[in-house]
This record gives structure tokens, sequence and C-alpha cells, in this order.
């Protein structure tokens, strides 16, 4: 379920310095942190914030830095980095109170500044799971990060949460460790092994009742699939790709179901390919598009069969 919240200009609010008993709107922007920090204090800085008298957590994306978080395009859910990008990350300062949150199963406001854009407090979210990635940073040094999964919720009233997140379990995870982390070189080395635990993962969550470690198994799909394309488009009739890059210096690629979940696709990498956005737009939008499903099956059934 995706929010796409009203744009709130920061000058449509006269607000005093700090004032708490007026928390800010979904949808309102703000020019800058400093703006954020002058009208509700806390810090300026940090990726994950409490203003002073709230329980509230605050996390800040921003699409300008090194690292832009991902927002999965068909559920909507936010693939969040936590706190301190250039280091290795563990469950202490911000990350601690966005564990505490998680725990507690207490809404969190979402911050998102698009590339240009302000600010802008864009939706309530539940910090439902995190798993663990290695990441090269901007000196080119790999380091290990957390990553957190948020639901966004329409508002802070649950029976309008999207059906059945009231009732998730929240998940026992362990402390954050070092070891067993899948480095992308091992990806796509033990293709065929991770893919079939990945299907099993699949086949269970379709009979149980509570769709535990959901979010993470769907970043792992997409994981392998990113490493089986070599960062290269899997059309083998792709007409080009884009010409830029990432922030990371990759090529811009995008994965996408081949047969859709709304249509009952399973959510494994057999079922998923890597596309550039000119072959994505075309499988979705194009004249042809009913053709894309038989073809994409094949071409992927044969470079698995090569792995």
């Amino acid at each position: 379920m995706q929010i796409t919240p009203p744009y709130i200009n920061e000058n449509s609010r006269k607000r005093k310095i700090r004032d708490i008993s007026n928390p800010p709107l979904i949808g309102e922007s703000f020019n800058d942190r400093k703006s954020i920090w002058k009208a509700f204090g806390g810090q300026w800085q940090q990726r994950i914030v409490m203003f002073p008298g709230e329980k509230t957590v605050n996390v800040f994306s921003d699409e300008n830095g090194p690292f832009p978080d991902f927002k999965d395009p068909e559920n909507g859910v936010i693939e969040y980095r936590g706190q301190r990008i250039r280091k290795e990350q563990a469950l202490v300062l911000g990350n601690k109170l966005l564990e505490e949150a998680r725990l507690e199963r207490r809404p969190i406001r979402f911050w998102h500044r698009p590339v240009g854009r302000s600010w802008i407090f864009e939706t309530w979210a539940l910090a439902v799971d995190r798993t663990q990635i290695i990441e090269e940073g901007p000196a080119s040094a790999s380091s290990q990060r957390i990553l957190w999964f948020l639901v966004p919720i329409p508002s802070l009233d649950s029976s309008l949460w999207p059906n059945g997140l009231h009732d998730l379990k929240i998940l026992e995870l362990p402390e954050i460790q070092l070891e067993n982390l899948r480095q992308n070189s091992d990806l796509l080395k033990n293709y065929s092994s991770i893919s079939a635990e990945l299907e099993m993962k699949s086949i269970g969550k379709k009979v149980s009742t509570s769709p535990i470690s959901l979010y993470r198994r769907r970043k792992e799909a997409r994981d392998l699939v990113i490493a089986r394309s070599r960062n290269k488009c899997e059309h083998d009739r792709c007409t080009g790709m884009p010409p830029d890059v990432n922030r990371q210096g990759h090529a811009i690629i995008q994965v996408d179901h081949i047969n859709p979940l709304a249509n009952g696709g399973a959510d494994i990498p057999s079922n998923m390919i890597a596309l550039c956005p000119n072959c994505h737009s075309a499988k979705t939008y194009g004249l042809h598009s009913d053709q894309f499903t038989k073809r994409f099956q094949i071409i992927v059934s044969r470079i698995e069969q090569l792995l």
C-alpha cells in the first residue's frame, strides 16, 4: 500500500520554535534539516532522532545522499539503512531507538527528501523487520549496515492499517552479528542453492498465517537476480541501456516479476528478471507487453541452466 501525501508548504502553518504541542503533519515540508530542528528541536544531522518531549521516532531518507533508500514499487515497503553510513552499524544510538519502536510496535515518522526538493514528512510507518547487509561505502571500503523494513501506514489509527498488519507477529531477531553475511560474490557462486532455499521459504509462506521474514525474503530474491544479471539487462533483445549509472556506479537495473504477484506469480528468482528502465517500461506499458511474459520465462530458464 503506497501512500501519496498532500503537499503542504512550509509557510502554510505559523510555527513557534520547538513547539511540540503542534507536531508535524503528513505532507508538511521544510527547506532543510535545520528548519525542522528550529521547529521541533532534537538533532539536525543524524538519520534517526526523537524530538524533545516525544516518544515518536523520526527517520530521514535523503535521495541526494550517497545511499538512497529503496522503496518497493509493488507494496510501498521502504528498505531503510540505519544510522552511521560510513562505518559498521550496531543497535546503538538511533538504531536502538528504531529497534525499540519495532519491539513496541510504535508508529514512526518517515521523512523524505527527493532529489532537488525539500524535506517532507511523507508518511507514518511501522518498522516490522530488519536484516544486515555488506555494502561498499563512499571510500570504496565495504562495511556492515542494518537494513530496516518500514511499512507505510495511513494514520495512527490502527483500524485503518493494511489488512493483517496490526496482527503481524513482532519478530524475535538476533543481535547484530558480522558472521554469516552473504557477500555479493557469494550470491552468484551459490545461485542454485540460495534460489532453492528462497523457493522453499516462499512455499512455506503460502501456508503460513503470519508472513514472518516476508520482506527480508523479497530483498534476498531481488539481490540474487541482480547478481545473476551481472549488472546488465537480461532481455536478450534490449536495444540499449540508459547511459547514466546510479550513485554506486552501477548500471540502472530494475527487478520485475515476470508473472506479477497480483496475478498469483511467485516471489522467487525464477519468476524475476533484471531489466533496464527501457525494457521494464516496454514490458509494463508497451503495445506488445503481453508477449513479454512467455519470452522472459524462457530467457530466465536458459540463464539459470548455465549457472
